[in-house]
């Protein structure tokens, strides 16, 4: 179970962690909209498959509490890209 429990953070870390990095790589190489190198609609599909993954696997409500605010505050920056893209123009 233990082991079943560090592969699950690890897996939601990886998934995490690369979501992460396209919300980065769309603030700082977006040119005119940040649809050119990120689909919100994409990104939030995978934002709530991870919720999914996360909500059925082995780990105890604390630590899925743990990772769920991880996606909500994903998804919060993921909103605030138009703004954020307005501002480095």
């Amino acid at each position: 179970m233990l082991k079943d429990k560090q592969n699950a953070q690890k897996g939601f870390n990886c998934v995490l962690t690369s979501l992460n990095q396209q919300i980065t790589t769309a603030v700082f190489e977006g040119e005119n909209t940040e649809s050119e190198l990120i689909n919100q609609n994409e990104f939030s599909k995978q934002l709530n498959q991870l919720r999914e993954d996360i909500t059925t696997s082995v780990l105890n409500a604390a630590e899925q509490k743990e990772f769920l605010q991880k996606t909500t505050q994903l998804e919060k920056r993921l909103t605030q890209l138009p703004e954020i893209a307005r501002i480095s123009e």
